[in-house]
């Protein structure tokens, strides 16, 4: 343990923290485990995949968005939709997706306690 004390307070009790491999070779006495270098490969293989997905999935919703305003402007400008008009098909659109939430979230809370009383 390690005393540690603030200028304006009391003393603290810090206790120090051994990393897993401090406590690997306190318990063994022997060096810690190394990863093989297949292991590192596969984690490496695993991290460049979640990345590359995470990217790929950036790029959706980025090319939905850009959809989303291309329509919006062509349907004003195009077809002569005024604004207003709309203005409120999207608080329309927007009403009907946070009702869709609520309506999930009664039915997540209707499964838990169906699960509570009958599990």
């Amino acid at each position: 343990m390690t005393l540690v004390t603030l200028a304006s307070s009391s003393p603290l009790v810090v206790e120090s923290v051994m990393n897993d491999n401090d406590q690997l070779k306190s318990r063994n006495n022997t060096k810690p485990a190394v990863k093989s270098n297949l292991e590192r490969q596969a984690f490496d293989h695993q991290l460049a995949l979640l990345k590359r997905r995470k990217r790929r999935h950036l790029r959706t919703v980025f090319l939905a968005i850009v959809a989303a305003i291309t329509f919006v402007w062509a349907a004003i400008s195009v077809w002569d939709v005024e604004p207003e008009e709309m203005l409120e098909f999207f608080t329309m659109s927007l009403l009907l997706v946070v009702i869709l939430m609520l309506l999930a979230a009664l039915l997540v809370g209707i499964k838990s306690v169906f699960r509570r009383f009958f599990n």
